[in-house]
């Protein structure tokens, strides 16, 4: 994003800085969905669907002056959401599963 190789907004530092926002709350939901689940496959379909989104359709709905300020990736609107949905997935109680060595049946631990 700083070499300018990465979709970023018109202020380079702003957008580094709501990037990181965006990037730290989602790895916290897809950690959670990981951890919740005891499986990678739904944080695998999260993170798909996410580029998915973002990259296809907020970007050819989105038109405008300095419609990247406010939409994409390094975007304020998508910052804010991302961070209001980790810290409301973070108000709930959490039960970590994971798959037992010998077999394929999955125990859910309380934390």
């Amino acid at each position: 994003m700083i070499a300018g190789n990465y979709y970023s907004g018109p202020y380079l530092a702003l957008s580094a800085f709501l990037f990181m926002i965006s990037v730290t709350s989602f790895g916290y939901i897809i950690g959670r969905l990981r951890l919740t689940t005891g499986s990678i496959w739904p944080a695998f379909f999260l993170h798909a669907s996410w580029n998915a989104v973002i990259q296809d359709v907020f970007d050819s709905f989105s038109k405008g002056e300095n419609v990247l300020l406010w939409t994409g990736e390094s975007g304020i609107l998508v910052a804010l959401a991302l961070l209001a949905a980790a810290w409301f997935i973070s108000r709930r109680p959490m039960s970590v599963r994971r798959l037992q060595r010998s077999g394929h049946e999955i125990k859910g631990l309380d934390s």
